[in-house]
């Protein structure tokens, strides 16, 4: 509940119109606005056999040092203590903690408190919003780890998702920092464990006051207590275009433009060219061209993953790779070491989808940034060997972007009358975009460096629906990561 009394306590402050952050989020509030009603939602054990109901005054508490604030007069079964972290803790005579306010959070989200999902039991804690500014009963935003792959966290409303953070990849196993002003370093954690995966995060010595909240509109808001309110650092979603799906299917936010804005997926243009140019982006974006299960796949990097995954453990990347390459109805994949986890589980993660690719995001190089594999119309995988031994080494040739000398070469050296009336203007520049890309991707996104050193019109292959094909790679050179130059012994290509 929410008051314009000073509030008594050592995390609260003597401050007005502070939040109430202990309890359950009742959705019968106290009949009395001045107190607060301490009532744990199971029997707390230990020899104690009632529910503790205590109304406390708010004008008769003392300061929040650790002290108890109340017993029961015979027998003392149990006592509340109010620690300066604002973590209301019932104790039994013994000492054992049997109930505390931090397992049980309403809308707020304060250091040290643990926002998690069991893995046995897919149940963990969430926040959830109030229904009004002054209503505290339980509104219809929660936030909290997503219950199926524990992978990302979301807002929900209700059961539909507003928000989604990336898939984790790793990152913050150990903590990062986020500088929220001058005088205020939040420590994040995002922690693995053999039972449990969970989110924590703690401040700096001397920080002020912060929360996250999550407020009555649906915003995780990070704020801060600056004399007599609260102030916002920081707002999640950031922008209208990061909102759950809001470049319909295969579309995506770049948020790495100036004004964030969605575009569609490379082979993909958007349904709707009207809606488009009008900013309505809900009906996404479709594919140029049907997939052949032999089409091979783009590396996007920087990239937040698709929701709607299908978790994949145990794998490596080359497996991972296999799973997708294999499976016709594979339209995409991702593939993580978070090896740095505080846990002895699988420590791979590999994602591969099979539907639709809903809230993708171009997320430039932050936390959780990937590599998603995107299966593409139009170029296939193809092999390639080494003269120098008989090892078969598989390549993946797919669209990307780069110079169109040789396939203008190419174009002006086209013999084949039978075909020559299919080469319009369109499909000429689609023959110079797929040979291009094709080098850009063998250059720079190949796993595996490769200098084809051979590259002619006869070595660029058409099929029947004249897409192009790098082929003959006798000559081929590669170059290992830590390459980026080489001198040959001997002059090579025809």
């Amino acid at each position: 509940m929410r008051s314009d009394a000073n509030v008594p306590g050592s995390y609260q402050g003597k401050a007005k119109a502070m939040d109430l952050i202990l309890g359950e989020g009742d959705a019968n509030p106290v009949a009395n606005p001045n107190c607060m009603k301490v009532r744990p939602s199971e029997d707390p054990g230990d020899g104690v056999h009632e529910k503790l109901e205590k109304y406390l005054t708010r004008g008769a508490m003392p300061p929040g040092d650790g002290r108890v604030l109340w017993t029961p007069n015979t027998p003392p079964a149990a006592a509340a203590v109010l620690l300066n972290t604002g973590n209301l803790v019932i104790r039994s005579t013994n000492g054992t903690t049997v109930w505390q306010s931090f397992d049980h959070p309403t809308d707020t989200f304060l250091p040290g408190m643990k926002i998690r999902v069991r893995y046995k039991t897919h149940t963990g804690e969430r926040t959830v919003s109030w229904k009004g500014h002054d209503d505290p009963s339980p509104g219809s935003f929660s936030f909290g780890i997503d219950p199926t792959a524990f992978l990302q966290t979301f807002i929900w409303n209700g059961t539909l998702p507003m928000a989604r953070t990336p898939p984790w990849t790793g990152y913050l196993v150990n903590g990062g920092q986020l500088q929220v002003n001058s005088s205020i370093i939040l420590y994040m954690a995002i922690v693995s464990n053999e039972e449990e995966f969970y989110v924590t995060y703690s401040l700096s010595d001397g920080s002020s006051r912060t929360r996250y909240v999550l407020t009555f509109s649906g915003e995780h808001r990070l704020e801060t207590w600056r004399s007599s309110a609260w102030a916002v650092d920081g707002k999640w979603p950031a922008n209208i275009c990061s909102r759950y799906g809001y470049c319909g299917p295969y579309g995506f936010c770049d948020n790495t433009e100036a004004i964030p804005t969605c575009k569609c997926l490379d082979g993909f243009e958007p349904t709707s060219f009207e809606d488009w140019k009008n900013g309505k982006f809900s009906q996404g974006c479709r594919r140029k061209r049907a997939l052949r299960c032999d089409d091979g796949f783009l590396a996007l990097p920087l990239m937040k993953s698709p929701d709607k995954f299908v978790l994949l453990e145990n794998r490596t990347y080359e497996e991972c790779e296999a799973e997708c390459t294999r499976n016709c109805s594979c339209v995409a994949y991702a593939y993580s070491n978070v090896t740095a986890s505080r846990s002895a589980r699988d420590t791979t993660r590999c994602l591969v989808w099979s539907g639709e690719l809903i809230d993708t995001e171009k997320i430039g190089n932050t936390a959780g940034g990937d590599k998603l594999y995107l299966r593409i119309a139009g170029l296939a995988a193809a092999g390639t060997g080494r003269k120098t031994n008989a090892l078969a080494i598989v390549l993946s040739i797919v669209l990307t972007s780069c110079t169109a000398i040789v396939a203008v070469m190419f174009l002006a050296c086209f013999k084949d009358n039978s075909r020559k009336t299919l080469l319009d203007w369109p499909t000429r520049y689609n023959i110079i975009k797929g040979i291009s890309r094709g080098l850009l991707y063998l250059h720079q996104d190949s796993r595996l460096t490769i200098i084809h050193r051979d590259l002619k019109a006869a070595n660029v292959l058409l099929d029947a629906e004249m897409r192009p094909k790098i082929a003959d790679f006798g000559m081929a050179r590669i170059f290992s990561d830590s390459e980026n130059n080489a001198n040959t012994e001997r002059v090579v290509g025809t």
